[in-house]
């Protein structure tokens, strides 16, 4: 038997014959939460806005609309108080000082995602690159295992391009020097498998994935690749992934949709870039083998030290940086994901997770399978498997003449098992008197949803919308996203 969340969240109150459409969107998409006091009556500029809530004990509006409306309001002659609705929050936001040059870190929610878990200092990163500059202030102590898999003996970066990725991956974080990484308390591993040169052999990479594999890590990182096909690196994927560790790659700089390896073995998750407004980067390649997307343009992270004219930190950009960044994310989601299946693994879990808890992205030329990576939206769905969230992200209703009022609906489904549709029921009240009940179940990635619901006179009509729990789980609703949500029409 199916529970349903019964949290009220939103509530929209319209007086009026004709009814505008009026999304309930999140933050993100272009809307913003403020806060206001009118002198006398309640002023709703137009159909875009909504009242969120009302608190009677301050008599203040909690109010949502488009971005801008804010310096709308304070224009009007009515307000006593008009305030953007901040935020307080028990968090883990580092005390690194570069953090605020890391846009990379708050697009994916980074630091939201630290207050349910910052990782473990046993689940070890891989980096498969240039070496690593483990002597660097924002890397001491982090680089567990050191191997150079080429034929230079030494596994110091002399590159940079290895540190630069480290540093994305899991840099030391809250330490109060230089930038964060995502994967936070994670280890690293340097597997040197490239030259100084920035280039390395196949024979090299495959060297390391297996390696790798053996000493123990649980994510590899390779930022790296190019267009020629191997069948024994893709064997050494494989491997890998039998043995339970993640692969990661980068997608490549080639701004075409020809497969990049290794990237587009079956086994690897595949990483395009994203900028600052979730574009897909003018270099990066795309295409209907490519996962996720990641922030890659512009990206602040660690740089060997002694390098003159850097003092251990650069910018740089490409698919490279946007690969660690999903590896971080692994890194923090080995400490919270359970075994679901009884393979004795979590990667296949944990890949599942990552693709299906991404961010849409904007309408683009360029195209991937899932979108850009949110790490808040991941560790929550692997945290808590028993409460598989529901994201209602638009729910609004209109009249349509005299005779109907429609419905409308987004909502996405189920991240911890995209496989299994999410299902939700409306209910539609007049006057307090049920008079229709709809349920139906999201498409498994993303789902809208209109339907009609007769007028049978004047009168105040209700619509609810309940997110519903998937067969055998039960609801936690402290922590559970799912919504329960209203609309309220009169129809006069």
């Amino acid at each position: 038997m199916l529970n349903k969340l019964l949290t009220p969240m939103i509530c929209l109150v319209l007086l009026a014959t004709a009814i505008s459409p009026l999304p309930v969107y999140a933050s993100h998409n272009g809307f913003e939460q403020f806060m206001v006091q009118f002198r006398d009556e309640v002023v709703v500029l137009d159909g875009s806005v909504v009242i969120d809530r009302y608190i009677e004990q301050l008599d203040t509006y909690v109010l949502i609309a488009p971005r801008g409306y804010i310096a709308k309001y304070k224009k009007l002659a009515n307000i006593e108080l008009v305030e953007e609705d901040g935020v307080f929050q028990a968090t883990v936001m580092p005390d690194d000082p570069d953090f605020s040059l890391q846009w990379g870190m708050s697009k994916i929610q980074a630091d939201l995602a630290w207050d349910i878990t910052t990782g473990a200092n046993s689940t070890i990163i891989a980096i498969l690159d240039t070496g690593i500059d483990s002597d660097h202030p924002d890397l001491l102590g982090k680089v567990i295992y050191e191997e150079s898999l080429t034929t230079n003996p030494s596994y110091d970066d002399i590159h940079g391009h290895g540190t630069h990725c480290a540093g994305i991956a899991a840099a030391q974080t809250n330490n109060g020097i230089g930038v964060a990484g995502v994967g936070f308390n994670t280890s690293l591993a340097n597997f040197k498998v490239l030259r100084d040169t920035g280039s390395g052999y196949w024979s090299w990479i495959v060297d390391g994935i297996v390696t790798a594999t053996d000493y123990g890590v649980d994510v590899i990182s390779m930022s790296l690749g190019g267009g020629d096909y191997s069948k024994v690196v893709e064997h050494a994927v494989d491997y890998a992934w039998d043995h339970g560790v993640i692969v990661i790659a980068a997608a490549g700089n080639t701004d075409r949709t020809a497969p990049f390896y290794p990237a587009a073995y079956d086994n690897v998750l595949s990483v395009a870039a994203s900028d600052t407004n979730d574009i897909l980067a003018g270099f990066s390649t795309y295409g209907d083998w490519v996962d996720v997307a990641a922030p890659g343009v512009h990206i602040w992270s660690t740089y060997p030290w002694w390098k003159e004219g850097y003092d251990g930190y650069r910018y740089w950009q490409g698919t490279s940086m946007a690969c660690p960044h999903v590896a971080g994310l692994v890194g923090l989601l080995v400490d919270v994901t359970t075994d679901q299946n009884g393979n004795g693994f979590v990667n296949d879990e944990i890949r599942a997770i990552i693709q299906s808890t991404t961010d849409k992205m904007p309408p683009q030329r360029k195209y991937i399978i899932n979108g850009r990576i949110n790490a808040y939206r991941a560790v929550q769905a692997a945290k808590y498997p028993e409460n598989p969230p529901v994201w209602v992200d638009c729910f609004w209703i209109e009249q349509k003449g005299r005779r109907n009022l429609m419905l409308y609906l987004s909502i996405t489904g189920d991240p911890v098992l995209p496989q299994i549709a999410a299902q939700f029921e409306i209910e539609v009240t007049k006057d307090g008197e049920l008079i229709s009940t709809i349920n139906d179940s999201t498409h498994p990635r993303h789902h809208n949803f209109r339907d009609k619901v007769p007028i049978i006179g004047s009168g105040v009509y209700v619509a609810t919308i309940t997110t519903l729990s998937l067969p055998g789980y039960e609801w936690d609703k402290e922590h559970g996203v799912p919504l329960s949500t209203e609309i309220i029409v009169e129809v006069k």
